[in-house]
C-alpha cells in the first residue's frame, strides 16, 4: 500500500472540501431559484385577485373610470363584452397561478377565469387573462413580464 505524504494529503483534503463547497453552492442556487419562481407566481396571483375584486367593484359604480383607475405600470385592465383569452393555456404554471388566485380570493371560484402567456417586448412573457364579472362583462388584463423578478 503506497504511503501518502502530508502535503499530498492536504491537497487531496482541500480538493474534497472545495468540491463539496461547489456542490453546496450549486444546490443552494437551484433551491433559491425555485423559491423565487414560486414567490413570483404567488405575487402575480395576489395582484390578479386584487385587480379582479377591485375592478369588479369600481366597474359596478363607475364603468367609464374602472379601466383607467385599475391600469398601472405592471397591470393593464380593459372591460369588454367578450374575453380576450378564450381558454386557459394548458400549462402547470398557469394552472398553479389560477389556483392561487382562487386561494387569495375564494369568491372568484365560481367565475370563468382564462389565463395564457403572450410574447412581450425584449423576449419577455406577459401573463394575460380574462374573467367574467358580476354584470356579465369581461375584465381582460395583462400582467407585464411574468418572467422577471
Amino acid at each position: 500500500m503506497p504511503r501518502i505524504s502530508f502535503p499530498r494529503l492536504a491537497v487531496l483534503a482541500a480538493v474534497v472540501f472545495l468540491s463539496l463547497g461547489v456542490v453546496q453552492l450549486v444546490g443552494s442556487l437551484l433551491l433559491y431559484q425555485a423559491i423565487d419562481r414560486q414567490t413570483l407566481r404567488a405575487d402575480h396571483a395576489r395582484r390578479i385577485a386584487e385587480l379582479i375584486v377591485v375592478s369588479d367593484r369600481i366597474h359596478a359604480l363607475h364603468p367609464d373610470l374602472a379601466a383607467p383607475i385599475m391600469t398601472t405600470g405592471h397591470l393593464k385592465a380593459e372591460f369588454a363584452p367578450a374575453p380576450a383569452v378564450s381558454v386557459t393555456t394548458d400549462s402547470d404554471t398557469l394552472e398553479r397561478i389560477a389556483g392561487q388566485v382562487i386561494e387569495w380570493e375564494p369568491s372568484l371560484a365560481a367565475r370563468q377565469l382564462h389565463l395564457a402567456t403572450s410574447d412581450a417586448h425584449g423576449g419577455k412573457r406577459d401573463l394575460v387573462g380574462s374573467i367574467r364579472l358580476a354584470d356579465g362583462k369581461w375584465l381582460n388584463f395583462r400582467s407585464r413580464d411574468i418572467t422577471s423578478m
